[in-house]
C-alpha cells in the first residue's frame, strides 16, 4: 500500500546499543561494580538466577557504578545478570532561529529566570526617545525609584523598551 502524506523526518538522536553485564554470585558478596554509572534503580534490569528483581521493592540499590543487594545472591556462574536500559547520547537542539514565541509556554519566562538582565523604561513615542530613563531593575515606567547605574561588566543585557501610553 502506498504511503499517504509527507514522509516523517528522522529523529536526530543516537542511542547506545543495549549493554548487559553478568556477575558470579558467591553467597556472601552484596556489592558489584557496574561497567557504567547508573542514576536510579529503574535504569537497569537485574536478574538473579533468571528471576527479575523489582526495582521498587528495595532488593537492590545503585549508586554510581555500584550495584548493592540487600542480601547476597546465591553462588553460581553468571547467575546475576544486569541489563542497562538505553539512554540517549545526544540532546536534540533546535536549529538557530527555529524557536518561535508560540513554542514557549505561557509563564515559562519569569523574572527569576531573567535575573541579571536590565529593563529600560521610557516614555514618549518610538520616534522620540528623549524621555529615555535610567536602567531600572524593578517596577515599570511609572515606578523608577530603583535606578542603579548601568551594568559595566560586559555581560549581555536584554532590554524591554516600554513606550508610555
Amino acid at each position: 500500500m502506498a504511503y499517504l502524506g509527507s514522509v516523517p523526518a528522522p529523529i536526530p538522536t543516537n542511542f547506545q546499543t543495549v549493554n548487559a553485564q553478568a556477575f558470579n554470585g558467591d553467597g556472601s558478596t552484596v556489592a558489584f561494580t557496574l561497567s557504567r554509572p547508573v542514576a536510579a534503580t529503574k535504569d537497569i534490569e537485574v536478574l538473579v538466577n533468571n528471576v527479575q528483581q523489582n526495582p521498587y521493592l528495595g532488593s537492590y540499590s545503585v549508586s554510581g557504578t555500584t550495584l548493592t543487594f540487600t542480601e547476597a545472591p546465591t553462588s553460581g556462574s553468571s547467575n546475576i545478570y544486569v541489563i542497562y536500559r538505553d539512554h540517549p547520547l545526544t540532546t536534540i537542539v533546535p536549529s538557530d532561529a527555529s524557536v518561535t514565541s508560540i513554542k514557549i509556554a505561557d509563564g515559562a519566562v519569569t523574572p527569576e529566570k531573567t535575573t541579571g538582565f536590565a529593563t529600560v523604561a521610557t516614555s514618549g513615542s518610538a520616534s522620540d526617545l528623549s524621555g529615555l530613563s535610567s536602567v531600572a531593575t524593578s517596577g515599570d515606567y511609572d515606578d523608577l525609584s530603583n535606578k542603579p547605574a548601568p551594568f559595566t561588566t560586559g555581560k549581555a543585557i536584554a532590554m524591554s523598551i516600554v513606550f508610555g501610553g
